[in-house]
């Protein structure tokens, strides 16, 4: 009975535990749901939050872009060139990147002002280029600075060459170190936060109280001197009249640009810069200080060279040089060929004086022109003298004249001119040229290399019958005409004084001969020397001849009488010759 009593108990002890290791499973699950409720809610309100985050960028950027869209209406309405409104555009968004940069700097640099305050506080941030922790760090080493300047009891007006922002913080840290090392040590004076001050002595901060913050009523630049707030603008900009505003100078119209000459000054927002007014011309580029650079075609890969060829550059353009190289002599022409080189093509000379050039495939060869010889001792080309040589006189018919490579013939300077065939000297006929000074009572006579101007007159017992004879005129009573001569005639000659000798200069005869006539020919004067003799040739005509050489030049006058016998009578004629002797070619 005990036992089965025990038993009961036993089992009674094993369901309760059995039913509260239920009731403990159930009160798990319940809390592991209540978890899970929990973790559900939390996710929801980080995806409410994200999505309201989200919604403010989106109202934030919407505003920004009917921000933007106003600026752009109003700049179309002042009439600004599409290069203004871009430049405009620019300045503004400068501008909110600036007003952005100011808060992010204002937000993390309260925590660089906590850290300042901490043992190696700001050596504890990690070296990044994050905008926060560049920020953070600047602040904690500018409140740093602080710090120590009020430990060394110095003044908290940095005089250092920091920036505004970084004196502000400078300043605040100093002033706040001054006002915490005032308060007395012991009961209710410990501070729990060294800078904290209490709140009924709290002093205003003056970074924290900074009208400049965020840049303040200013359109660009903003200085707060306590009294008052005071704009600037940048450079190339003027504070319009608002005090706040800036205004782009134009410095093409108030002339406080620095354009050379022949360059137009452009306006820019904020600037202005020179524009060449011309072009700097094909293969040159304008660079940024306004001047004409080469452009490298072959660099820049823009050349068209084909690919058997190199590219060179050369100022202004570029040349195609072939790969391949050709021999001595030769050049390439566009195509990449090899062409021969003619050395002989003027201006070039290769040869010397005397020589002639022909040109050979990659080379060229010298000869002598004609008029030259080759001297095979000084190996050059020398003249020949054609008036040296045994030939030399028969050249020309007066004077050779020698010149390089050739000869020239000459003629007396007057009376002559040198024939067609440049050898030859031809006489000039006064007479015929007009260019003689006979009177108009005389009558000219050409002879060679000169003239000569005649007049006669009939003797006493004469009458003209010509222009060259004169005729007796009847005896009637007078005993000494009948043995007078007939007719008197005069003739003119001319010859060389090197004309070849004996040679027939003059015939004479009756002009019309009859059966039985006989006649004798004598020279009666001016053969004193004699150069002349008479001959019979026929029984009614005979010759003057010459005998010897004439050695000079001269003048002569021969009277040459002929008596015809006819019929048992005797009748003489004279012939009076005029010989002019003209010197030797």
């Amino acid at each position: 009975m005990m036992m089965v009593m025990v038993m009961v108990v036993i089992m009674m002890m094993v369901v309760r535990m059995v039913i509260v290791m239920m009731m403990m499973v159930k009160m798990v699950m319940v809390v592991m749901m209540m978890v899970k409720m929990v973790m559900v809610v939390m996710m929801v309100v980080i995806m409410v939050i994200v999505v309201m985050v989200m919604v403010m960028m989106v109202m934030v950027v919407i505003q920004q872009g009917l921000d933007l869209h106003e600026e752009e209406a109003r700049v179309e309405q002042l009439g600004s060139t599409k290069e203004s409104w871009r430049s405009l555009c620019s300045a503004c968004r400068m501008v909110q990147e600036q007003c952005c940069h100011n808060q992010l700097e204002e937000l993390h640099c309260a925590t660089g002002i906590n850290l300042a305050s901490e043992p190696d506080g700001c050596s504890t941030l990690h070296n990044n280029s994050s905008l926060e922790t560049i920020f953070i760090k600047r602040c904690c080493h500018c409140c740093m600075l602080g710090r120590a300047a009020q430990a060394r009891s110095q003044t908290c007006e940095p005089n250092l060459m920091i920036s505004y922002q970084c004196g502000l913080v400078f300043r605040a840290c100093c002033v706040k170190g001054q006002e915490s090392s005032d308060f007395p040590r012991g009961d209710g004076g410990d501070l729990q936060d060294p800078a904290k001050i209490p709140d009924d002595e709290e002093q205003e901060d003056p970074y924290l109280n900074d009208r400049c913050r965020g840049g303040g009523p200013c359109k660009q630049q903003c200085r707060d001197t306590g009294d008052e707030v005071v704009c600037s603008c940048f450079v190339g900009y003027q504070l319009q009249s608002d005090g706040v505003s800036c205004e782009d100078i134009n410095e093409c119209i108030t002339g406080s640009h620095n354009c050379r000459l022949g360059e137009s000054c452009i306006n820019t927002v904020g600037s202005f810069r020179c524009q060449r007014d011309s072009s700097c011309g094909t293969g040159y580029e304008l660079t940024e200080d306004n001047n004409c650079k080469d452009i490298d075609e072959c660099e820049s890969g823009i050349h068209n060279c084909p690919p058997d060829f190199i590219c060179q550059n050369t100022l202004g353009s570029f040349r195609c040089r072939p790969k391949l190289q050709c021999k001595s002599g030769f050049i390439q022409d566009a195509l990449g060929n090899c062409i021969d080189v003619d050395e002989c093509s003027p201006p070039a000379e290769p040869c010397g004086k005397g020589h002639h050039c022909l040109n050979s495939p990659g080379s060229f060869r010298c000869e002598c022109k004609p008029g030259y010889y080759f001297d095979g001792i000084s190996r050059t080309c020398v003249d020949i003298d054609e008036c040296a040589l045994p030939t030399g006189g028969h050249i020309c018919s007066y004077r050779c004249i020698n010149i390089p490579g050739s000869f020239q013939c000459s003629c007396p300077s007057s009376g002559y001119r040198l024939a067609p065939n440049g050898r030859n000297c031809q006489d000039i006929d006064e007479c015929v040229t007009g260019i003689h000074n006979c009177s108009i009572n005389e009558t000219c006579f050409n002879i060679q290399g000169s003239f000569r101007c005649l007049s006669f007159e009939c003797p006493e017992n004469y009458r003209r019958s010509a222009d060259t004879r004169c005729e007796r005129l009847p005896c009637h009573e007078n005993q000494e005409c009948p043995r007078l001569p007939l007719r008197i005639t005069y003739y003119h000659l001319s010859f060389p004084t090197n004309i070849q000798v004996p040679a027939v200069v003059f015939r004479m005869g009756p002009s019309s001969a009859v059966p039985g006539d006989s006649m004798q020919l004598a020279i009666t004067a001016g053969n004193e020397e004699g150069f002349f003799t008479t001959r019979k040739v026929s029984h009614h005509s005979g010759v003057v001849a010459l005998t010897k050489p004439i050695p000079e030049p001269r003048d002569l006058l021969l009277t040459v009488k002929m008596d015809l016998y006819r019929h048992g009578t005797v009748s003489s004629f004279v012939a009076k010759l005029y010989i002019f002797v003209s010197a030797e070619l």
